[in-house]
């Protein structure tokens, strides 16, 4: 009789206990506070270490970089160069048939050594994208007329949210100068927004300043080089569902309408030393009917973001792998309806351990828990590796490891116990 009472406490104490961790899991996985986040945003990371995104051809790449490197400025001068150097840039991409020329520079002042009017004239004619900062803080930024009107916003249900509710707001954007300003075909913001570790994960498609919405730089170039008018943000009741720039190239976003990266490695071969665009010595082919974007990678200029995949990769190579992505559907997707997905699949696995460990041998336990972190994890590794899919496995995998080890500790106590009473006796 002793021995059934000390077994009927042991599942007492087993389920209270379980039931506690699988609580706590699911108050987890709603509050999302920054110590959940940082493992998850560290098993997704592992992720994109483990199957990287597979990098175009420069062949097919709708992207060529044109790379302000150290020879460049040897060749042509330090920095900052002459607009007259940029003006030449813009009329040899222009002439070889590039579908858009993107700078990931700023031209916030009239240049020192003079030129701007050639830089107009041929920024007039050459399909060009200019970037535009973004400040977060107080920053001594000239007052400006708003740009025109480039983002449309489409209803998909009659309860739609206002959009300017869910997308990300800045402060001050820092332009450029009126006379280049008005001579480019489009104008996009830099946009960087940084997870707790200090990594670039997600980015924002678009941005609010003072009530008015402006693309992110990638996808203004994409834009221009379509040469569409407006991009088109579709919005139901639970914010933003994604932009639409043409028939075929509709990019999926969360609620605040940001993308995820899928990193991959720096491909070398589509770079193009910008000395041999401003001389004229280069291929005409390798950007016809392709975005052709400007910026640099030399020491000092260049500015190095921490990503999953490396720790110091250069911006322009983070524009660049941003548009190719988006041409390319090879974005990585974590829907709005994920969090619910995970909130049952840790309801549903705690209590279904809860209930079935108890009654194993810890031989069969230990197998059972096995097998079904291995499910787990390899469901999200499938949905990873083939759709592109981002599904948190690394708090079921905490949770269920958790109660294996209540459960062992458990069942030890109990047999300690029963073998003291059996010494007694």
């Amino acid at each position: 009789m002793k021995h059934y009472f000390n077994k009927l406490r042991f599942h007492k104490v087993n389920l209270a206990i379980s039931l506690l961790i699988v609580l706590t899991g699911l108050v987890l996985v709603v509050m999302d506070p920054p110590p959940v986040q940082l493992i998850r945003l560290g098993y997704f990371d592992q992720l994109q270490v483990l199957k990287p995104r597979i990098r175009l051809s420069p062949e097919a790449s709708p992207v060529v970089v044109v790379n302000i490197d150290e020879e460049s400025m040897d060749a042509h001068g330090k920095w900052p160069w002459d607009r007259r150097q940029w003006a030449k840039v813009v009329k040899n991409l222009y002439e070889a048939g590039a579908a858009a020329i993107v700078f990931d520079i700023v031209f916030a002042e009239e240049g020192r050594t003079g030129g701007d009017p050639d830089l107009v004239a041929a920024i007039k004619n050459g399909r060009v994208v200019l970037a535009m900062g973004q400040y977060w803080r107080n920053a001594d930024v000239p007052e400006r007329q708003p740009l025109k009107k480039m983002i449309a916003i489409k209803k998909l249900r009659e309860n739609a949210v206002d959009a300017q509710q869910y997308l990300p707001e800045i402060d001050f954007v820092l332009r450029n100068t009126p006379a280049i300003e008005k001579a480019a075909a489009g104008h996009g913001i830099y946009s960087s927004t940084f997870d707790l570790d200090g990594k670039m994960r997600v980015f924002p498609t678009i941005l609010t300043h003072e009530g008015v919405m402006y693309p992110s730089l990638s996808l203004e170039a994409v834009r221009v080089a379509t040469q569409k008018q407006f991009i088109v943000a579709g919005v139901n009741q639970a914010g933003v569902r994604g932009v639409i720039l043409v028939d075929g190239i509709r990019v999926p976003t969360n609620a605040h309408g940001e993308i995820r990266l899928h990193y991959a490695h720096v491909a070398a071969t589509s770079y193009i030393p910008a000395k041999n665009v401003v001389s004229g010595n280069f291929d005409p082919q390798k950007f016809k009917g392709k975005i052709a974007i400007i910026g640099t990678d030399a020491v000092g200029l260049g500015t190095q973001m921490a990503t999953p995949i490396n720790s110091a990769m250069q911006s322009i190579e983070i524009q660049a792998q941003l548009i190719e992505s988006i041409l390319s559907n090879q974005l990585l997707a974590r829907p709005n309806y994920i969090k619910a997905v995970e909130l049952i699949t840790v309801f549903l696995m705690g209590v279904f351990l809860t209930l079935v460990m108890p009654v194993l041998t810890v031989r069969s336990g230990t197998v059972f828990v096995v097998l079904l972190s291995g499910l787990i994890v390899g469901t999200s590794w499938y949905l990873f590796a083939s759709h592109r899919m981002l599904i948190d496995a690394s708090l079921p995998l905490l949770i269920a490891i958790m109660l294996y080890a209540v459960n062992l500790i458990l069942r030890s106590m109990r047999l300690e116990a029963l073998a003291a009473t059996t010494d007694n006796n």
